[in-house]
């Protein structure tokens, strides 16, 4: 007799294996212990199709639909069944998923293609979001800023995405709109008469800008926002200066030095006017202050700081 060959069905598992010699016109085998539906029946070699060529149901005797001939070779595999010990569930695996994972549950809403408002979220509270606008393609970490890329730019701006706090342009160029700096001069009267052996702070009426509003026109005084290396530079003209005065300084008094241009005014007359220049790089402190200050030791109570934009000039802005 002959038979069609089918794979076997559960390999790699625990099995009883029975081997015997059919004897002439055999069509019944006892004596077997299986489990329905577990079992493969081989003749000569030839692994038999269940239901078709053999019928097992009772789980001890296997029934052949075409008799056996003499000293044909049969084995009888059964195939035991077995639970695994200790394991993880579905319900298991995603708790531990969710527990361990930083990107346990990703959302992402939009068109998953190119095109307008494509976004990838990620986390809770702050939320980090990529996407597209239409216009510029932006990463956005939500309630803090946005990182702007444009036309070969990159730009950093604020929360509500309205000004710009950083940007790298095409060409490299780097611009801080909202960097520290100031540039005031004066405008109105003069202040005349300087009072000897006493600082007179100069007065600045005149903003030309003022980053973040850290210069105070009432006080003259410019306060550092944040810790850090300020540039300062202070051109001041003196009018009626007294030769008779031991010296004459311009002082830059910041919270943590003071910065003096003076000169012992041993000149033939009393000059008309004469201009100071203070350049320092100051060391500042978050809140800070600095401003402009005039001392005549000595003499007559004389000297003018003149009204002029050109001459009395007060600047600054953090290096770093």
């Amino acid at each position: 007799m002959s038979y069609l060959g089918r794979s076997a069905k559960l390999s790699l598992k625990a099995q009883e294996k029975v081997s015997f010699l059919a004897t002439a016109g055999q069509t019944v085998k006892t004596g077997l212990s299986y489990t329905p539906s577990f079992i493969e029946v081989y003749v000569n070699g030839v692994l038999l199709t269940d239901t078709t060529d053999y019928t097992a149901t009772n789980g001890n005797s296997v029934t052949f639909t075409v008799a056996l001939l003499l000293n044909d070779e049969v084995t009888v595999i059964s195939l035991k069944t077995f639970t695994v010990a200790d394991h993880y569930t579905k319900s298991d695996a995603d708790t531990l998923l969710a527990a361990k994972s930083p990107l346990a549950s990703p959302v992402f809403t939009g068109n998953v293609s190119h095109g307008d408002n494509v976004k990838a979220k990620f986390g809770t509270g702050n939320d980090l979001e990529i996407f597209h606008d239409g216009t510029h393609s932006r990463i956005k970490d939500v309630g803090t800023g946005h990182l702007v890329l444009s036309g070969g730019e990159v730009h950093f701006n604020n929360s509500d995405n309205t000004s710009n706090h950083l940007v790298i342009n095409s060409a490299g160029i780097v611009t801080k709109p909202l960097q520290p700096a100031f540039s005031v001069s004066r405008s109105h009267a003069a202040q005349e008469n300087i009072i000897i052996n006493t600082g007179v702070i100069i007065n600045y009426d005149n903003e030309h800008f003022d980053n973040n509003s850290d210069f105070n026109l009432s006080t003259s005084e410019f306060t550092a926002p944040v810790t850090g290396k300020y540039q300062l530079n202070a051109m001041v003209r003196l009018d009626n200066i007294d030769t008779a005065s031991t010296h004459t300084r311009v002082d830059l008094f910041t919270s943590n030095s003071v910065y003096k241009s003076i000169i012992e005014p041993k000149f033939t007359s009393d000059p008309a006017y004469f201009t100071f220049n203070v350049v320092v790089l100051a060391d500042m402190d978050a809140g800070d202050i600095a401003y402009v200050q005039v001392v005549q030791s000595g003499g007559t109570s004389q000297t003018d700081v003149t009204v002029s934009t050109q001459y009395q000039n007060f600047s600054g802005f953090l290096v770093c």
